[in-house]
């Protein structure tokens, strides 16, 4: 009886309770048996009084075993409630995440860009304004009767290297800003279209090379021509530019030399893309962890560690695609890829 009398061990305890009871009930069903087949027994006068309470008590048992039950019922779906919401939220966060990401990483390429439009178009305002200085000169020339044939000889020599070299800084100029045009929008947008694959990496490389010449390290186009897909070139670039940052930043860390090497090919009716560097390599018990969100080995050099889980999630989940990697410590990383010709028609962005 102590079980029914002591509140703590019937507030902590409900199975036991349960238990009780329905060892009450079988009590009772046992009396119960025991009088009617013993009707004269002197024992049935104390059967038909303790029947009722028994009853009672199993009912008083009962009905606390399911009120504590509704009651973790309710406590559970409380929490299952808020960890979908603290999952919602960590879900959204990530995506913002990944987006600032994208964004920090083409405002990467501004910065480079800018910087890079710095020379062409420097020169080509000094040679602009050389040939102004020039033809003034010669119009003085010219109005004093003093002008020779040798002078205009020379003048239209130097004018014509003049615009030359403006022709060719305005070219670059025109190159990169168009490269990276493509690029932004493509990056920017996730706008499905029909492209040559090694044109984009090619355009890639272009926009990128302001930032990768101010290093040592070299990159290799080896992507066949005529490789046409159906897909989204800016998810694509940004694959690329993730991996060639993961090198760079981990890979050729303290490195005087490294070269990647990006090669791709039709097998089976997909493509095959294989990125590989010759860098320093993963260790085996990371190598399992590089895809997870968040985790990185330069958090406080502002490694975010959301490159690799972009780069998974686009192949995956925007081109309908897989990724492998396959590294050895000193001898450097090959990311596999292989995507479809034709990305998914509906995807889960």
């Amino acid at each position: 009886m102590s079980l029914i009398m002591n509140s703590h061990d019937l507030t902590y305890k409900p199975n036991q309770v349960f238990l009780f009871s329905i060892t009450l009930l079988v009590v009772s069903i046992s009396m119960t048996f025991f009088a009617y087949q013993n009707p004269e027994s002197k024992l049935v006068y104390y059967i038909i009084i303790a029947s009722p309470l028994i009853t009672f008590l199993v009912c008083i048992s009962l009905g606390f075993v399911l009120q504590k039950h509704k009651s973790a019922q309710r406590t559970l779906q409380e929490n299952k409630e808020k960890l979908s919401n603290t999952l919602e939220s960590l879900t959204k966060t990530q995506e913002q995440l990944a987006r600032s990401e994208k964004l920090a990483s083409l405002g990467g390429l501004v910065a480079s860009i800018v910087h890079e439009l710095n020379t062409p178009i420097g020169n080509t305002m000094l040679a602009a304004s050389t040939l102004s200085d020039d033809i003034s000169t010669l119009k003085n020339t010219f109005d004093s009767g003093s002008l020779k044939k040798s002078s205009l000889e020379e003048f239209i020599e130097l004018a014509l290297k003049t615009i030359a070299l403006i022709q060719n800084n305005t070219n670059s100029t025109n190159e990169l800003i168009k490269n990276f045009k493509q690029v932004a929008v493509d990056q920017t947008s996730e706008r499905r279209r029909t492209f040559d694959l090694k044109s984009v990496f090619e355009e890639l490389i272009w926009v990128l090379t302001p930032q990768i010449k101010r290093t040592p390290y070299i990159i290799k186009n080896l992507v066949i021509e005529g490789l046409i897909l159906d897909s989204y070139p800016g998810a694509l670039g940004q694959i690329i530019t993730n991996l060639i940052n993961n090198s760079i930043i981990h890979g050729f860390e303290k490195r005087s030399q490294g070269t990647i090497t990006v090669k791709a090919e039709e097998v089976d009716g997909d493509i095959r893309i294989v990125y590989e560097d010759d860098g320093d390599g993963i260790p085996e018990d990371k190598l399992q962890k590089i895809f997870d969100p968040f985790y990185t080995t330069k958090l406080s050099k502002g490694g975010s560690g959301l490159g690799l889980n972009i780069v998974k999630s686009l192949i995956t989940d925007l081109l309908g695609g897989k990724i492998e990697v396959e590294s050895e410590l000193q001898k450097g990383t090959t990311f596999i890829i292989q995507i479809p010709k034709k990305a998914p028609e509906e995807s889960g962005r």
